[in-house]
């Protein structure tokens, strides 16, 4: 911060900033907000147009549907008259009638009314009220029921004659159809709807319409039209109306159609504005003091770049560069500022490749997985056109195992096995810790055949002076060396990446050490009977096949794996006499075996890298329905690998011999750990086995 303003200290600075703010940015600011006024003035004056537009448009619609209904029921009176049902019309016209009319009847003075067809309102309950209509045999009317409705019930009543008898025909509109609204809305969107009778009392509403009596105001106007503003519910509305002269047409008085806007619908564009405006205010400042800031470090001297940039350095900003075009020394400190960043830049990206392959061999120790991942690293890192890793055969060091990735085909990565002679051995892994092979001079023969190549980096790989194979790298074509920075950063890659193949072959080795001893573990349990000689290892192997039909993940698989190898370790605190009695146990035999799977979880007890394999060795006798030993679990009580577990165990159990009977065929397995599913165990499980075992 204290770079940013160092300006303000000199008073051509101070002059230049006072300049820009007095002349840009206040007289903008002002041009903003008078232009912000002009537009919502505008908004208003187009949203008034527009509202006496739609409401004309709509008036004069729903004169237009008035006139149909009306047209309708004239087709129609005759014949209904006459005695003839709704049914007994044309399909059209009874399903036209019943659409827009939600009743129709017919009245005579001395009969009364006789409803045709659907309900008619309360308004004819006293049909004497209907006679005056009947004088009319020309137009016809129109009857408001009074009610506290938003939109109250119209009729039109049509004067007839038949047979020298007069009647009128009563028919009931259906609300939704006459005004446009609900289920059939032909309101203009986002308006509401109100109208008004020739006392200006309001006859139909929608829910934001207003609902107070209309002033005189229509009476006064010069025009069929006005316009109005009203505030419902908090919020401001414009409204138009627009006169509906029914005489016309009907036997009934003028009409007032009002449509109406909220405000917030008509300045619903200018929101985005409202809420950018302090935005723009506040970039114009900043692009303001930007301007002014560049053109007074302009002025001023080289010194305050140099010194911001020293700054941004030291927050860590190793990519910020210094231009000075002066012609002096300030030009020349600038240079040599750049090249020293330059070079803490690059061992920074050294040092975060280093970590970037660090991290992805602690996210797996599998070389196949660390060695592509960290030789795509490499190519986006240094981009040269081919890098090749070769790894030495701890029991044949001079047969190499050759991985390489190109970087026109980033995503393959191939690998195969080249032998080096005693004379290549001899110069490659011999010599300096790195150095250039050249086509002209000296190439193994496996990177001769590289068409492509005619020089290349060689790093060797040494890990406590054992030589654990060499990173390559070919350079681009007409190089045939490259920067010493370059090859220092190399070498440290490569140094990290020899420790990284070391601890993974560690890692692998002591892996490999971990399931000896539990194959070994397992073998001295199967042992002590000559009847299970080869029994942990089978279950295991189809504990595991069973669990990747399944679908379980691989750690999963790896406690099967594990548990079925150890799951009769228990058996080593059982008597050989009971384990190879010939006959059937007696119920303390039986007593004393059931003891195993616990014995088991006792004995791995103590063991911290088995912990999780113990539920299965202590559950593997459970039965799914309950009645199975130790603790009589049920069910999904008891751990998913114990069940895979148990139906492997009877398997190999059964189909292998006993000294108390011989081993049964695999149909009579199969038939028996079928029929036990849902009892002995999980059916997911069964069904799982009878996949992997068919």
């Amino acid at each position: 911060m204290k770079t940013n303003f160092s300006f303000y200290k000199c008073r051509f600075g101070r002059r230049i900033l006072t300049l820009f703010l007095v002349c840009a940015f206040i007289p903008t600011t002002l041009l903003v907000g008078f232009a912000y006024h002009r537009v919502k003035a505008q908004l208003y004056a187009d949203s008034w147009v527009r509202m006496d537009k739609e409401c004309k448009t709509y008036a004069l619609a729903l004169l237009e549907r008035l006139i149909h209904l009306d047209y309708l029921l004239r087709l129609s009176v005759p014949n209904l008259a006459d005695n003839t049902s709704l049914e007994q019309l044309p399909s059209f016209q009874s399903k036209q009638l019943k659409g827009v009319f939600t009743g129709f009847g017919l009245f005579h003075p001395e009969t009364g009314l006789e409803t045709r067809f659907g309900k008619l309102g309360k308004v004819v309950e006293d049909p004497v009220s209907l006679v005056p209509f009947m004088k009319n045999s020309v137009k016809t009317s129109i009857l408001l029921e009074k009610s506290d409705s938003p939109i109250k019930t119209l009729y039109l009543l049509i004067p007839y004659e038949k047979n020298g008898i007069r009647g009128l025909a009563v028919a009931q509109p259906t609300k939704s159809i006459l005004w446009g609204v609900g289920q059939y809305n032909l309101l203009p969107g986002q308006t509401e709807l109100a109208a008004y009778d020739q006392n200006n009392e309001l006859i139909a509403a929608t829910r934001f319409a207003p609902r107070e009596k209309l002033t005189n105001q229509f009476k006064q106007a010069q025009r069929n039209s006005i316009q109005f503003q009203y505030s419902h519910e908090g919020t401001d509305f414009l409204a138009s109306g627009w006169s509906l002269f029914l005489s016309s047409h009907f036997n009934a008085p003028t009409w007032t159609i009002v449509l109406s806007v909220s405000t917030d619908e008509v300045l619903s564009t200018m929101d985005e504005f409202q809420k950018s405006f302090p935005l723009i205010v506040l970039l114009m400042l900043w692009i303001i003091l930007f301007l002014s800031l560049y053109f007074i470090r302009k002025t001023i001297t080289p010194l305050t770049q140099i010194q911001e940039a020293t700054e941004k350095v030291g927050a860590g900003n190793f990519s910020y560069k210094v231009t000075i075009n002066s012609g002096d020394e300030f030009e020349q400190v600038a240079n040599s500022f750049n090249q020293m960043t330059h070079q803490i830049q690059n061992h920074l990206q050294t040092l975060t490749l280093i970590d970037s392959i660090d991290r992805s061999i602690i996210s797996s120790l599998d070389p196949s997985i660390i060695i592509p991942r960290s030789l795509r690293l490499l190519s986006d890192f240094f981009g040269y056109p081919r890098i090749l890793l070769a790894q030495c055969r701890m029991s044949d060091p001079k047969k190499l195992y050759l991985t390489q990735i190109e970087e026109s085909q980033h995503d393959n990565i191939t690998k195969n096995y080249v032998l080096l002679t005693e004379e290549e051995w001899g110069r490659l892994f011999t010599g300096a810790t790195s150095f250039f092979l050249r086509r002209q001079t000296f190439l193994p023969g496996f990177l001769a055949e590289i068409n492509t190549g005619d020089s290349f980096l060689f790093l060797p790989l040494i890990a406590d002076k054992i030589p654990q194979g060499a990173l390559i790298l070919e350079l681009p074509q007409a190089q045939t060396d490259c920067p010493a920075e370059t090859v220092s950063q190399a070498r440290q890659i490569a140094d990290q990446l020899a420790i990284a193949l070391a601890n993974a072959n560690l890692v692998s080795n002591l892996e490999k050490l971990s399931i000896g001893a539990v194959e070994a573990l397992a073998r001295t349990v199967d042992a002590k009977s000559k009847w299970t000689s080869g029994h942990s290892e089978r279950v295991a192997d189809l504990a595991v096949r069973i669990g990747k039909a399944m679908k379980c993940d691989d750690k999963l698989l790896e406690q099967l794996f594990r548990g079925g190898l150890l799951h009769d370790i228990g058996k080593i605190g059982i008597p050989v006499a009971i384990l190879d009695k010939p006959g059937k146990l007696n119920d303390e035999e039986y007593a004393t075996i059931q003891t195993h799977p616990e014995i088991g979880g006792q004995i791995l007890e103590p063991i911290e890298a088995y912990q999780d394999i113990i539920p299965m060795i202590v559950q593997h006798h459970e039965r799914y329905d309950g009645k199975g030993y130790p603790e009589r679990l049920a069910g999904e009580s008891i751990s998913l690998e114990a069940r895979i577990l148990s139906v492997a165990d009877v398997y190999d159990a059964l189909i292998s011999k006993r000294p108390y009977r011989d081993g049964w065929v695999r149909e009579r397995v199969h038939e028996f750990i079928q029929t036990n599913s849902g009892q002995m165990f999980d059916p997911k499980v069964v069904e799982a086995f009878l996949l992997v075992n068919d």
